[in-house]
Protein backbone atom coordinates (compact mmCIF):
# COMPACT_ATOMS: atom_id res chain seq x y z
CA UNK A 1 0.00 0.00 0.00
CA UNK A 2 0.86 3.40 -0.65
CA UNK A 3 2.09 5.68 2.51
CA UNK A 4 0.33 8.18 1.28
CA UNK A 5 -2.46 6.33 0.72
CA UNK A 6 -2.92 5.11 4.65
CA UNK A 7 -3.79 8.19 5.49
CA UNK A 8 -6.34 8.66 3.18
CA UNK A 9 -8.15 5.24 3.39
CA UNK A 10 -7.65 6.03 7.48
CA UNK A 11 -8.80 9.83 7.57
CA UNK A 12 -12.18 8.67 6.06
CA UNK A 13 -12.96 6.00 9.16
CA UNK A 14 -11.87 8.65 11.98
CA UNK A 15 -12.90 12.00 10.03
CA UNK A 16 -15.27 12.48 13.10
CA UNK A 17 -12.02 12.28 15.47
CA UNK A 18 -9.90 15.44 16.47
CA UNK A 19 -7.49 13.08 18.23
CA UNK A 20 -5.19 11.14 16.45
CA UNK A 21 -2.33 8.44 17.14
CA UNK A 22 0.51 8.57 14.81
CA UNK A 23 2.70 4.99 14.59
CA UNK A 24 4.87 3.60 12.64
CA UNK A 25 3.71 0.33 11.40
CA UNK A 26 0.05 -0.89 10.37
CA UNK A 27 -0.19 -3.04 13.21
CA UNK A 28 0.27 -0.71 15.98
CA UNK A 29 -2.48 1.39 14.31
CA UNK A 30 -4.67 -1.68 14.02
CA UNK A 31 -3.95 -2.71 18.01
CA UNK A 32 -4.81 1.04 18.75
CA UNK A 33 -8.34 0.96 16.69
CA UNK A 34 -8.86 -2.60 19.00
CA UNK A 35 -8.89 -0.47 22.16
CA UNK A 36 -10.79 2.31 20.76
CA UNK A 37 -8.11 5.09 20.29
CA UNK A 38 -7.94 5.81 16.33
CA UNK A 39 -4.53 5.91 14.99
CA UNK A 40 -3.08 6.10 11.51
CA UNK A 41 0.37 4.99 10.57
CA UNK A 42 3.32 6.33 8.84
CA UNK A 43 4.57 2.77 7.21
CA UNK A 44 8.21 3.74 8.27
CA UNK A 45 10.58 6.46 9.80
CA UNK A 46 10.25 8.35 6.61
CA UNK A 47 7.01 11.03 7.08
CA UNK A 48 6.45 12.27 3.55
CA UNK A 49 5.30 15.73 3.20
CA UNK A 50 1.91 14.39 2.26
CA UNK A 51 1.04 12.38 5.47
CA UNK A 52 1.89 16.11 7.62
CA UNK A 53 -0.85 17.81 5.33
CA UNK A 54 -3.36 14.75 6.08
CA UNK A 55 -2.72 14.86 9.68
CA UNK A 56 -2.56 19.30 10.02
CA UNK A 57 -5.91 19.19 7.87
CA UNK A 58 -7.90 16.62 9.76
CA UNK A 59 -6.93 16.79 13.41
CA UNK A 60 -6.00 19.26 15.71
CA UNK A 61 -4.63 16.81 18.48
CA UNK A 62 -1.70 14.99 17.48
CA UNK A 63 -0.05 12.24 19.29
CA UNK A 64 3.04 10.71 18.31
CA UNK A 65 3.78 6.97 19.99
CA UNK A 66 6.75 6.52 18.83
CA UNK A 67 8.54 2.76 18.17
CA UNK A 68 11.70 2.76 21.23
CA UNK A 69 13.91 1.94 18.10
CA UNK A 70 15.87 4.58 16.44
CA UNK A 71 13.73 4.68 13.29
CA UNK A 72 10.84 5.40 15.81
CA UNK A 73 13.13 8.28 17.16
CA UNK A 74 13.73 9.47 13.49
CA UNK A 75 10.11 9.00 12.87
CA UNK A 76 8.96 11.46 15.98
CA UNK A 77 12.22 13.68 15.75
CA UNK A 78 10.73 14.42 12.06
CA UNK A 79 7.02 15.00 12.40
CA UNK A 80 8.23 17.17 15.77
CA UNK A 81 10.37 19.19 13.73
CA UNK A 82 7.45 19.78 11.17
CA UNK A 83 4.40 20.20 13.23
CA UNK A 84 5.99 21.27 16.33
CA UNK A 85 3.47 22.78 19.22
CA UNK A 86 1.26 20.66 17.44
CA UNK A 87 1.69 17.42 18.53
CA UNK A 88 2.33 15.75 21.48
CA UNK A 89 4.67 12.52 22.13
CA UNK A 90 3.57 9.84 24.16
CA UNK A 91 6.72 7.79 25.32
CA UNK A 92 6.19 4.02 25.97
CA UNK A 93 7.69 2.42 28.66
CA UNK A 94 11.32 1.04 28.00
CA UNK A 95 10.14 -2.72 28.25
CA UNK A 96 8.25 -2.55 25.15
CA UNK A 97 9.03 -2.53 21.82
CA UNK A 98 6.04 -0.74 20.40
CA UNK A 99 2.29 -0.98 20.99
CA UNK A 100 1.97 -4.44 19.68
CA UNK A 101 3.47 -5.66 22.65
CA UNK A 102 1.28 -3.95 25.43
CA UNK A 103 -1.63 -5.67 26.74
CA UNK A 104 -5.12 -3.38 26.53
CA UNK A 105 -4.92 -2.01 29.83
CA UNK A 106 -1.48 -0.76 29.39
CA UNK A 107 -2.32 1.02 25.87
CA UNK A 108 -5.62 2.50 27.58
CA UNK A 109 -3.44 3.94 30.76
CA UNK A 110 -0.94 5.70 28.03
CA UNK A 111 -4.37 7.85 27.20
CA UNK A 112 -5.30 8.17 30.30
CA UNK A 113 -2.21 9.48 31.83
CA UNK A 114 -2.09 12.53 28.60
CA UNK A 115 -5.67 13.16 29.76
CA UNK A 116 -4.59 13.87 33.53
CA UNK A 117 -1.89 15.72 32.52
CA UNK A 118 -3.58 18.21 30.58
CA UNK A 119 -6.04 18.37 33.24
CA UNK A 120 -3.41 19.07 35.85
CA UNK A 121 -2.09 21.99 33.78
CA UNK A 122 -5.49 23.16 33.54
CA UNK A 123 -6.05 23.73 37.02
Amino acid sequence: MLKSLNLDILKIKIKTASRVYVVESSFDAIRLDQVGLPAVATLGANVSSKQIGLLQKYFSDIMIIADNDEAGGNMKEKIIERLGSHVTVINIDKQYKDIGDMDDKSIKELDLQFDKSILSMLN
